[in-house]
């Protein structure tokens, strides 16, 4: 509501919310409508859409750009927040460079108030032409083989602004992130395989807060068939590019890894059962043949080769050791 850009609409997607949260969302949109001030402003319009059933974030995305009317549109999660310049730096970049898209680097809370700012950039970049786009997107997936980088960028869709219009020409929707864990990385591709040209700014506007109890914050064994419904879903939306089917694998690698690690590291009580699972599942004799441990650092590297080769003791093992030294390093910090 304190945004410098004041031309916006304020979309409340309500999905089935605990508390007195659609109430309040009621009655910011009756101070919107009774033209009420905050901080001297005028409140701008907000819509609040009350869902009968909860869907998830990425069908809750769905129902805000049903009704969202602007020549662009953005996505905050309800647990973060954003700079006030955001969306007028967005915007004025966007129409200034003619851009279907404007991302920005991101603050990201490590530990309580404690912010690391991530450096994609350290100036504004373009990326014009099908082709550089397609190369911006294929590197949001993976990076290269070699590259040490997991990938150039953060995939999620709430550090950018899209233009509406490429949206609605080409349908592109959130898929349920209950379906294939991430709804954010999908739209990302449907997007960018459309647009023409995108720019990257160094500027850290998105405050990705800490927050235990998020969808990202909790272990679910069951995450690892929805990664598998996830690389099948990205291998199918770039089938025609060249060497993408690479970078998909990598993607694959390594949220599997995160997802071992988080497996021991949270203490999972039936962890060995749960890898033993993970590491006959057919994929990796699949990924085996195409994916070269040697194309990865020696830290991932070594979790591949133990996954490939069905090693679940020595797995555990090293996802022990890896979470000891994390814990080691992040009290030096």
């Amino acid at each position: 509501m304190n945004q410098t850009l004041r031309d916006i609409e304020i979309i409340l997607v309500d999905d089935v919310s605990p508390d007195r949260v659609p109430e309040m969302c009621d009655e910011w949109a009756d101070k919107s409508l009774r033209g009420e001030k905050v901080n001297g402003l005028t409140i701008p319009p907000i819509k609040v859409i009350h869902k009968e059933k909860n869907g998830g974030l990425g069908y809750a995305r769905n129902t805000g750009l049903e009704v969202a009317t602007g020549e662009f549109v953005a996505f905050v999660d309800s647990d973060d927040y954003i700079d006030i310049t955001a969306y007028e730096k967005y915007y004025l970049t966007a129409k200034e460079k003619e851009a279907d898209a404007v991302f920005s680097c991101i603050r990201m809370e490590k530990t309580q108030g404690n912010w690391m700012v991530t450096n994609e950039v350290s100036e504004l970049i373009t990326f014009d032409g099908k082709n550089k786009v397609q190369e911006f997107m294929l590197n949001m997936i993976a990076n290269a083989p070699h590259v040490a980088e997991e990938r150039f960028c953060h995939m999620s869709v709430w550090h950018a602004i899209y233009r509406r219009a490429i949206i609605e020409e080409n349908n592109i929707l959130f898929h349920s992130e209950r379906d294939i864990v991430s709804e954010d990385i999908p739209f990302q591709v449907d997007f960018l395989k459309c647009a023409s040209k995108v720019t990257y700014l160094p500027d850290a506007f998105y405050y990705y807060c800490l927050n235990g109890g998020s969808l990202t914050g909790t272990f679910k064994p069951e995450k690892f068939e929805r990664h598998i419904k996830l690389h099948a879903l990205l291998s199918e939306q770039t089938c025609d590019i060249k060497d993408a089917q690479v970078r998909v694998d990598r993607f694959f690698i390594g949220y599997n890894r995160s997802h071992i690690l988080q497996c021991v590291g949270y203490g999972y009580p039936q962890k060995r059962q749960h890898l033993k699972d993970i590491v006959n599942n057919s994929i990796w004799d699949l990924l085996k043949e195409r994916f070269n441990p040697s194309w990865l650092s020696m830290y991932a590297r070594i979790f591949y080769a133990l996954t490939i080769n069905k090693h679940v003791h020595m797995l555990c093992a090293y996802c022990w050791f890896i979470t000891k030294l994390k814990n080691i390093m992040g009290v030096r910090q």
